[in-house]
C-alpha cells in the first residue's frame, strides 16, 4: 500500500513539470508587431449660405424662417446671413418731438411655431482664421415718402446682446450707433475671436433697442409710408 501511494504522488509531480515546460515554450514563441498609419485632412473655402437662426438658440443646424425680410443672405466663408427690417409701425401725427420704437420681428421655428424676437443681425465666420471682422451700417438717404423727406428724423441702434455657436464670446460685441450716410460699425469681432455663427440682438421683445426720433415741428404727410434703405457691409477687418 505504501509503494502504490508513492508511485501515484510521483506521477503527479511529473505531470506538473510537463505542463510548466509546455507553458514556457508557448510564451517564448509569442511576438509583438507594430505598424504605423496616417490620419489626414484638407480644407477648402466654405461658400454655403448660412440660413437665419433663432437668437435664443443660434444653432445653424436648426434654421428659422423670418417673416421680414425673406431675401437670402450672402455666401460664405464670411457672410451676412440676415438683418431684420426696422418697422416703426403706424403712428399718429404730432407736432411735438417724438421717439418711436421698432417692432419685434416674427420668426417661424423648425417645429412650425411662430415666435417674436428683437430685430437682429447675423454673421457667420467659416474662414477658420480667427482674423476678426466688422459689420457696418449706413443710411445714405433720409426717410422719404416718394415726394418729401422726413426732415430731421434719426434712427438709433442701441448696444446689442451677442449670442453665438461658440460658448466663448470674447472679442465679439454689438455697438451702439446713430445712423448717418457714412458706414459705422455696429457688430464686430476682434482679432483672435472665435469663428462660427454670431447674432447681435437689438434689445429684447419687451424692449427693442432700435429707435426713430423726430424733432418737434416736423412736417409730416398723413396716410403715406416713409421708407429708406439701410446698407450693411461686412469686411474682414477686425473690430475693437
Amino acid at each position: 500500500m505504501f509503494k502504490k501511494v508513492t508511485k501515484i504522488a510521483l506521477a503527479g509531480v511529473i505531470g506538473v513539470g510537463t505542463l510548466v515546460g509546455a507553458g514556457s515554450l508557448a510564451s517564448a514563441e509569442n511576438t509583438t508587431a507594430t505598424y504605423d498609419s496616417k490620419a489626414k485632412v484638407m480644407f477648402e473655402a466654405n461658400t454655403d449660405i448660412t440660413e437665419p437662426v433663432d437668437p435664443e438658440n443660434p444653432d445653424p443646424t436648426e434654421p428659422v424662417d423670418p417673416t421680414d425680410p425673406v431675401e437670402p443672405g450672402t455666401e460664405g466663408p464670411l457672410s451676412i446671413d440676415y438683418v431684420s427690417n426696422f418697422d416703426f409701425g403706424t403712428q399718429k401725427t404730432s407736432g411735438n418731438a417724438e421717439t418711436y420704437t421698432a417692432k419685434p420681428v416674427e420668426i417661424t421655428l423648425g417645429n412650425g411655431d411662430v415666435v417674436e424676437r428683437a430685430p437682429y443681425a447675423q454673421v457667420t465666420d467659416n474662414r477658420g482664421t480667427h482674423a476678426g471682422w466688422t459689420l457696418q451700417v449706413a443710411q445714405p438717404e433720409q426717410l422719404n415718402n416718394g415726394t418729401a423727406n422726413l426732415e430731421g428724423a434719426q434712427i438709433k441702434i442701441g448696444e446689442g446682446t451677442v449670442t453665438g455657436t461658440p460658448t466663448d464670446k470674447t472679442g465679439v460685441a454689438g455697438k451702439a450707433v446713430e445712423l448717418t450716410d457714412a458706414p459705422q460699425p455696429v457688430f464686430t469681432a476682434a482679432n483672435e475671436a472665435k469663428g462660427g455663427t454670431w447674432v447681435n440682438s437689438f434689445g429684447t421683445v419687451e424692449e427693442v433697442n432700435v429707435e426713430l426720433s423726430i424733432p418737434a415741428g416736423t412736417k409730416i404727410d398723413q396716410d403715406t409710408e416713409y421708407t429708406t434703405d439701410l446698407n450693411w457691409t461686412l469686411t474682414d477687418a477686425p473690430g475693437n
